[in-house]
């Protein structure tokens, strides 16, 4: 039996979806001088800390989704985040079960001269999500959201330039792996300014051990950055936890030869469909 993973690109429009509780805390006060620092000659950086999430953390509930979210956020000399926010926001319960993991992480604050000073940073965040339903004390049901599993988390350092903004998205675009000519077409459709972004290199997904002999189709949202790089992931359809986890890993490994405004790289939102299919 052969086993192959295939992939589809395409546009799509996201749509918001209401969030009904997951961690959350107020974020602490930056400096009083305001004074934020890069991650430049002189300056250490922070470090992420461990962080329990054992008690947000559910087996027994039912999956919601799953994606990767990078953080825009700063960490005080405190070693508490502050001005938490998604770099490329989808305003839904990734999102924001993500920016609520960010907000209880803690952190060895970065230093001047060996004084604990603010240091932007961004924060990558792993996560699988899930909702329970809970009973409240006057009898009536409402959804939470918890997150599947503890999530898995990576600091780099923030950029001093701001992020180019994302192009409007409209329509749709679908182009198979190989297929630069029918991608640029539609692309120059959508976004007439733009030049397209071009797969690179797309590693086939890894099968799941626990679904073998099964075939599954996961519809990955993205967004491929200035760099080529896919960010903001999002399982938008999927088959089942196990398909989605690893249609995730392999789109994360994926690299692009950026879009572009003119000469500029700029970020576009994308959508890529890995098949897991027998033959």
């Amino acid at each position: 039996m052969i086993v192959r993973c295939s992939v589809a690109f395409l546009s799509v429009v996201c749509c918001p979806i209401l969030y009904n509780g997951a961690v959350a805390q107020t974020s602490p006060p930056s400096e009083p001088n305001g004074a934020v620092y890069y991650n430049e000659n002189g300056i250490k950086s922070p470090e992420l800390a461990p962080t329990d999430f054992s008690p947000v953390v559910s087996n027994n509930c039912e999956y919601e989704g799953a994606g990767i979210v990078r953080i825009s956020l700063v960490i005080n000399a405190q070693g508490n985040s502050d001005q938490v926010a998604p770099l490329y926001p989808f305003n839904d319960d990734i999102d924001k079960a993500a920016v609520s993991v960010a907000k209880v992480d803690r952190f060895s604050p970065g230093s001047k001269d060996g004084v604990p000073v603010a240091v932007a940073q961004e924060l990558q965040v792993k996560l699988t999500v899930c909702r329970v339903s809970i009973v409240d004390k006057d009898g009536t049901t409402s959804a939470r959201i918890r997150l599947k599993s503890a999530p898995v988390q990576k600091l780099f350092p923030a950029p001093k330039q701001p992020l180019p903004p994302l192009p409007p998205i409209e329509g749709q675009m679908t182009a198979t792996p190989g297929s630069a000519m029918q991608l640029a077409k539609e692309f120059a459709k959508l976004h007439p300014d733009y030049s397209h972004p071009v797969p690179l290199e797309t590693p086939e997904a890894e099968w799941p051990a626990e679904q073998r002999g099964r075939e599954g189709i996961c519809l990955v949202s993205l967004v491929i950055d200035a760099n080529g790089q896919p960010q903001a992931m999002r399982i938008v359809r999927g088959t089942n936890e196990q398909f989605n986890e690893k249609a995730l890993e392999a789109v994360a490994k994926y690299r692009f030869r950026p879009a572009k405004n003119g000469k500029d790289p700029v970020p576009v939102r994308m959508s890529i469909v890995v098949n897991f299919r027998l033959h």
